[in-house]
């Protein structure tokens, strides 16, 4: 079994290896990632009821994929997608806040 590793010639940090396996993904590695960090901000932060928590990491991964679209490496469907889940999620925790 052989393997190309032709990409790898050039590598002088971390960054360089996120863009060969982004690449070799066909440009899903960082969503991945952030869909990643979604799921571990939420379960971390649940603690304090799943809609603040779901709202807070929404948040937070919107900015990282905003910032990641900026930059190419992300499609523009992913801060889309976490702008609908924070604004549900803030709309939701609020209706049910206790007056």
């Amino acid at each position: 079994m052989t393997t190309n590793l032709t990409d790898l010639t050039n590598i002088n940090g971390i960054g360089d290896v996120a863009q060969v396996a982004q690449t070799h993904t066909g440009g899903l590695f960082f969503g991945i990632i952030i869909i990643g960090i979604f799921f571990i901000l939420t379960i971390r932060l649940s603690h304090r009821g799943i809609e603040k928590a779901i709202a807070a990491s929404a948040y937070v991964c919107l900015l990282l994929s905003g910032t990641l679209v900026y930059y190419n490496y992300l499609q523009l469907i992913y801060p889309i997608i976490f702008l609908f889940l924070a604004a549900g999620s803030t709309f939701i925790a609020y209706r049910n806040q206790q007056p």
